[in-house]
């Protein structure tokens, strides 16, 4: 029986207490017009000096918090960032950080991540990278070295959204007639798209 004088029980616990990290790494993935968090991205982080790999499914609010435990501060990350999202396009961006004091590191102040919507038969390749005007020697459809600099652009691109599927066009002077010109489009046309095709790594 329990009575008032009874002494009381001393109980003992073991506490497991979690100390916060002193360094780590958060982003967060927007989208570029609404600016609204995308949630769950796929996020393929790379260390380059140890060529680890891991592959995340980011948060319901488009952030990841990581703790950097493994580093201390002097070091310098090396980092490789692939963003996926279904309907939207998918961004890699690198960053060197260096970690010269304790705290969080926010990705965001250092890189620019907010992804760009697909719209089928909308979405032009100029607003995803600056595309400039390159051009033929007369009467030729050869890729001369400063139309191939432009023509690479597409690469980055076309690698990571192997679905993207890319118009190409081309204008002509008016010095010959007008099936000359229309032959001589058509073969710059097909050539741009010949160069690229053999760059890309699903060229179908």
């Amino acid at each position: 029986m329990v009575s008032s004088k009874t002494p009381l029980s001393i109980i003992k616990q073991d506490l497991a207490l979690v100390k916060m990290p002193k360094l780590s790494l958060y982003l967060s993935v927007k989208d570029k017009v609404t600016k609204q968090p995308i949630p769950n991205v796929i996020l393929v982080l790379t260390n380059k000096k140890s060529k680890k790999q891991e592959k995340i499914q980011m948060t319901e609010f488009g952030e990841y918090l990581n703790p950097l435990i493994n580093n201390k501060v002097g070091d310098v990350l090396d980092l490789s960032f692939k963003f996926d999202s279904l309907g939207y396009l998918t961004q890699t961006s690198d960053l060197k950080l260096n970690l010269d004091k304790d705290g969080r590191y926010d990705v965001t102040k250092f890189l620019d991540i907010n992804l760009t919507k697909v719209k089928a038969g909308e979405t032009k390749i100029k607003d995803i990278v600056k595309i400039n005007a390159f051009y033929f020697d007369l009467d030729k459809s050869i890729i001369r070295p400063d139309a191939a600099k432009e023509l690479d652009k597409f690469f980055e691109v076309m690698n990571n959204n192997p679905q993207m599927m890319v118009e190409l066009g081309s204008h002509i002077n008016c010095r010959s007639s007008a099936e000359n010109n229309l032959d001589l489009s058509s073969k710059r046309a097909r050539a741009s798209a010949k160069y690229i095709a053999i760059h890309i790594s699903d060229p179908s």
